[in-house]
């Protein structure tokens, strides 16, 4: 029992001193691949990377600048105050905007990697040369993670190409990133993320697993659907709203067909433009179940797409709240009809 207390509040320190660090992680997400074709989803799923589906996740998540620029633990300075015109006033606002896009660009959403199993040859004359393996690393500075050339001779004597563990390992020792580690953080564990999810630290979670591992390892991708999954759970989508990994969490509902209770939350806060947009995502990412097709061939838009797809996929009680809310709509639509007419 001591030892899991000790545990926990060695996971709750290292979460809390997070944040004072500064890892770039813009430049440590949007790596390098081999080719476009590592982007492509399998499956019956639209990829992550479809400009529709970029749009729609862009304009759900939202750009609250109170949120992205919020003081950070271990981040506060002394603050500073300028006498500014008009024009100079609004230039600095132009410029927090272009910011905030960067800062909330998504990381990508990857199938997770095929693992690597070639074989060089078998060479029988070296059999038993060595106890151990030996591996040749390419460090060519020309040469990405993903291109660099690394093997591996058995000791039977078998070249063959280092699988992903081995090429994880072999590039962090070689081309060390900031930030990451050799052995995962404490943090990244299962009862480390049980921890910090108790804490609502999940932006810290994903923020730490994208410095970690690349975007289509399993770790990775087992991490960011973990944490998906405890939002999910504890109806916590506001967590990562107006943040870069609100997109992958709308992304993996929508694939997953789990929109529903987000939707329903989306009513109940009136927020009608989103369950639209929402609605809209699900369709685009399941672009061969019945609602896409009906929704295509009858040209559905707006509350009309919206009540489509509860009407196939939601519950009475979800459909309900749309049609009082558009009764609602005719209603003050006829009030103000009325009084241009009196007037």
């Amino acid at each position: 029992m001591r030892s899991r207390i000790k545990m926990a509040a060695k996971i709750a320190a290292s979460c809390g001193q997070f944040r004072a660090v500064k890892f770039p992680f813009r430049w440590l997400v949007l790596r390098t691949f081999c080719s476009g074709e590592a982007f492509e989803n399998k499956g019956n799923t639209t990829s992550f990377f479809n400009p529709e589906i970029q749009s729609l996740l862009k304009k759900l998540t939202g750009r609250n600048l109170d949120k992205i620029y919020a003081v950070r633990k271990g981040e506060l300075e002394v603050p500073s105050y300028k006498l500014m015109t008009d024009a100079e006033y609004l230039e600095v606002q132009r410029k927090n905007e272009e910011e905030a896009e960067a800062m909330l660009e998504m990381p990508p959403v990857m199938d997770e990697r095929e693992e690597i199993d070639e074989i060089i040859e078998e060479n029988e004359e070296l059999a038993q040369f060595s106890e151990s393996n030996y591996v040749f690393t390419d460090i060519s500075t020309s040469e990405s993670d993903r291109t660099r050339s690394i093997t591996v001779r058995e000791p039977r004597g078998r070249l063959r190409k280092a699988v992903w563990d081995e090429r994880d390992r072999l590039n962090f020792i070689y081309f060390p990133k900031p930030g990451r580690q050799y052995e995962i953080p404490e943090l990244l564990t299962d009862e480390g993320m049980q921890t910090v999810f108790q804490q609502n630290r999940h932006e810290d979670v994903l923020d730490l697993a994208c410095v970690q591992f690349e975007p289509d390892s399993a770790d990775y991708i087992r991490i960011h659907h973990r944490t998906y999954e405890d939002l999910l759970k504890s109806k916590k989508y506001d967590i990562l709203r107006s943040t870069r990994h609100y997109g992958g969490l709308l992304y993996y509902l929508a694939t997953q067909q789990k929109i529903n209770q987000l939707l329903n939350d989306m009513m109940d806060m009136e927020q009608w433009d989103d369950c639209v947009d929402l609605a809209k995502l699900y369709i685009l990412c399941h672009p061969k179940d019945e609602i896409a097709t009906r929704s295509e061939k009858n040209n559905l838009i707006g509350f009309s797409l919206l009540r489509a797809f509860l009407r196939e996929c939601a519950t009475q009680e979800m459909l309900k709240k749309l049609e009082d809310h558009m009764e609602h709509l005719t209603e003050e639509q006829n009030m103000g009809t009325s009084s241009n007419s009196v007037n």
